[in-house]
């Protein structure tokens, strides 16, 4: 089974997405239909070998990035474009990023920059990539050890989501991409939130169903508010506020989905006591992480925290705006002041 979705946003750019099984036969067609005068290859050291059974690039067309959060940096960013440079592409030529999401992010920024602009093809070979960080034109890397802080807004050309690309993953990067999932069902659908609920396994259909279903939310935000411009695309940053903060700090060893999912946690906290969410709806939340062996509370410093927080683009003056949940299905928008949200830092640390 295959499904193909089209993002266009409100800017008037298109990316086009395939998702299914065993896609090999539909990448090669599609280099084909392109055309492109040249194609290089940015993955990373887990997946160079995934790379060369998945479609046998030229040696010399392969960049090749260390793994981990580390390389979203300045010096990983101009070591892709040197090799853009040496590897003389232009305009007409094709970037494919084949990894997580670390490599569609710095690809994409890259990409996005050289020539004012490069077509981009992801292969999203993890969980969280399929669902959320390949999806949507944020191209991005850190700067003074604070997330996303640069980057553009630009569209992948073509996408395509591989799920058998997700049966060699260990199991605790996918449950890390299912801490997104569940984000997308608490903030947007209680249909999937249901569902996710009611999982026995995950197997081949139920991978297939879940990227499917959050690829759809995602590309139907997008597209009405691409820049964040209208507020809708903020939601999509359900547990994000907490869970940047935490990722952001030194000896942490959480992964991104596992820092995600407390701050969901954290998000429920406060919007049961705002009166939105009832106690049994904050249970079913926590449990529905639990499952998936996602943590739902840590230790960690509230005035570092705090001080991330103030580097967080979601900061507007003394206030910030957090992510909150009305109910299951349904996020939006509370404006907490910074003592507001100081004071449920110190509340929710363990």
């Amino acid at each position: 089974m295959k499904y193909s979705l089209v993002l266009k946003t409100n800017s008037g750019s298109v990316s086009n997405i395939m998702i299914g099984e065993a896609l090999q036969s539909e990448f090669q067609s599609l280099l084909h239909k392109i055309k492109p005068t040249k194609t290089v290859f940015i993955t990373d050291e887990t997946m160079v070998k995934s790379l060369h059974t998945y479609c046998s690039p030229d040696n010399k067309s392969v960049f090749i990035l260390n793994s981990g959060e580390s390389e979203k940096n300045f010096d990983s960013l101009k070591r892709i474009i040197q090799f853009f440079f040496d590897q003389q592409i232009d305009k007409k030529s094709l970037v494919v990023a084949f990894g997580g999401g670390v490599v569609t992010d710095i690809t994409g920024f890259a990409a996005s920059i050289f020539y004012r602009g490069v077509s981009t093809l992801y292969v999203p070979t993890t969980l969280l990539a399929q669902v959320d960080a390949a999806i949507g034109g944020k191209n991005t890397i850190n700067f003074n050890d604070t997330k996303n802080v640069l980057g553009t807004i630009r569209q992948p050309n073509h996408i395509l989501i591989d799920i058998n690309l997700l049966h060699s993953l260990p199991r605790r990067q996918i449950n890390s991409g299912m801490a997104e999932i569940i984000k997308y069902g608490i903030g947007f659908a209680e249909e999937l939130f249901s569902y996710i609920e009611s999982l026995k396994k995950i197997d081949a259909k139920a991978f297939l169903h879940l990227v499917r279903r959050s690829a759809e939310i995602k590309v139907k935000v997008v597209a009405k508010d691409q820049d964040e411009s209208g507020g809708q695309r903020k939601l999509l940053n359900l547990g994000h506020t907490l869970g940047h903060a935490i990722e952001a700090q030194k000896n942490q060893k959480l992964a991104h989905g596992e820092a995600i999912s407390i701050g969901i946690m954290f998000a429920a906290f406060i919007s049961e006591d705002l009166g939105h969410i009832a106690k049994k709806d904050l249970e079913r939340i926590r449990e529905s992480l639990e499952k998936f062996a996602l943590p739902t509370r840590a230790y960690f410093d509230v005035k570092i925290a705090l001080e991330n927080i103030l580097h967080d683009k979601k900061k507007a003056g003394e206030s910030i705006d957090f992510i909150a949940i009305k109910k299951i299905g349904h996020s939006y928008i509370q404006r907490l002041t910074l003592v507001e949200l100081s004071a449920y830092l110190s509340q929710f640390s363990l």
